[in-house]
Order: C-alpha cells, then sequence, then structure tokens
C-alpha cells in the first residue's frame, strides 16, 4: 500500500478591535489546542466472518420483527393475561 500523505489546515482568523479581544483570545486557543493533534489514518477492514456474522444478525431481526411473530407474541401475551385474570377471579371469587 502506497504512503499517502495527508494535510489538515486550520486558518483562524483573528481581529484587533478592543471589542472582539475575548473572541480572538479564543481563537487563538483553539488554534494552539489544534496544533497538537497527531492523527494516524486507519484503512477500515471489513472481514469476510464480519459481513456474514451482520447478515445472520439481519436476518434473525427480521424474523423477530415479521408481522406474523409480532401477532404471535401478542396472543401468547393476551392469552397469558386472560389465564391470570382467571386465576385471580377464581382466588378472589370476583367475576370479570
Amino acid at each position: 500500500m502506497p504512503d499517502i500523505l495527508y494535510l489538515f489546515l486550520v486558518v483562524t482568523i483573528v481581529s484587533v478591535d478592543c471589542r472582539n479581544n475575548s473572541e480572538t483570545l479564543r481563537t487563538l486557543r483553539f488554534g494552539q489546542r489544534v496544533r497538537t493533534i497527531r492523527n494516524e489514518p486507519v484503512i477500515n477492514e471489513i472481514k469476510e466472518d464480519d459481513v456474514n456474522d451482520l447478515s445472520d444478525q439481519i436476518r434473525q431481526l427480521k424474523v423477530l420483527f415479521s408481522p406474523n411473530t409480532l401477532f404471535e407474541f401478542l396472543l401468547k401475551g393476551v392469552a397469558a393475561d386472560i389465564t391470570s385474570m382467571n386465576y385471580a377471579c377464581l382466588s378472589t371469587g370476583r367475576t370479570y
């Protein structure tokens, strides 16, 4: 892989007007902080195993959130609520 030189340029603009002293100082401090930044570019590599894992996760989520699965989930929840209400009715003698 060829070595590529990456440059980052920051231009700070300051004012000599006294009314802008605080903004000028903030800008100069920012420029000073930026000057100390050292960055090493890294090439992102995607491995085939990662792609396969993500594809599996997508497939599982599609199945989980498919309309049929959500409907079955809701039915099970309603059935569980009805069962618990019936049990509560039997134990307390109340009817709903």
